[in-house]
């Protein structure tokens, strides 16, 4: 099950939520571990913050490219079935024949599923683990076109399967495809940093809002009012990070 996205944004802002209730508690408010201090709490929610909008940001900008290449590799299944039926049809051998279909059912067999975030976004994760297969298909199709092109029947009138037509299409695939990998390796860099940023032990903003609870309710006590308010600021650990 995905983890969902607005988690770790209301991680982000109740470490501001109980920053700003340790403020109100003026000069009582004097931890002696510097990383529960106001300034560091400020300093770790807006680098946290900075991250979450940079990941946000890379998100955004991976939509075009992945919808443009799920678009391309959509249409090259259907286009390498009509390019099997041209060869069969031509009179090539039975062995090229057997050859190119297996081709083809590696290129039309397998569905590359990705995941989607809650605002629908592609999840980079599933991304990544998804690239394999499109360069897999993309190998088989390099292949298939190889062997049209080394069987001298294959000729066929219509444009969009001649061989000129197919090897640009091999171009543009391999376009589409590094096209992904340089927006994905950005998303996968600031959801790198966010999520460290949050879930570090000891230091991430999860263990630091535990901590700064537990110096209140060592300040005020267990019934008063300060710590109630500050225990009702919620933290939840999705993940570890360790050093």
């Amino acid at each position: 099950m995905a983890i969902s996205e607005t988690g770790h944004a209301i991680n982000i802002d109740n470490l501001r939520v109980l920053y700003e209730l340790c403020t109100t508690f003026g000069a009582n408010y004097n931890p002696f571990n510097a990383d529960i201090s106001i300034v560091s709490m400020t300093t770790l929610y807006n680098d946290a913050l900075g991250f979450q909008n940079d990941l946000i940001a890379a998100n955004n900008a991976t939509k075009l490219p992945i919808n443009d290449r799920e678009d391309k590799f959509k249409a090259l299944k259907r286009l390498v079935t009509k390019t099997i039926n041209a060869f069969e049809s031509g009179g090539a051998s039975k062995q090229s024949v057997r050859d190119a279909r297996g081709l083809v059912r590696k290129i039309t067999g397998g569905n590359v599923r990705i995941k989607r975030l809650e605002d629908g976004t592609a999840d980079p994760k599933s991304i990544s683990n998804s690239h394999q297969s499109y360069v897999q298909i993309l190998d088989s199709f390099k292949n298939l076109v190889e062997l049209y092109k080394g069987e001298a029947s294959y000729t066929p009138n219509e444009v969009s399967i001649q061989i000129v037509s197919l090897e640009t299409l091999v171009t543009e695939l391999e376009a589409a495809n590094s096209a992904v990998s340089a927006v994905v390796m950005d998303t996968v860099h600031y959801r790198s940093k966010r999520d460290r940023a949050l879930y570090l032990i000891g230091s991430g903003v999860v263990d630091i809002g535990y901590a700064c609870k537990k110096y209140v309710k060592s300040l005020y006590g267990i019934d008063s009012a300060e710590y109630i308010a500050a225990r009702g600021i919620k933290f939840k650990r999705f993940m570890k990070f360790v050093e």
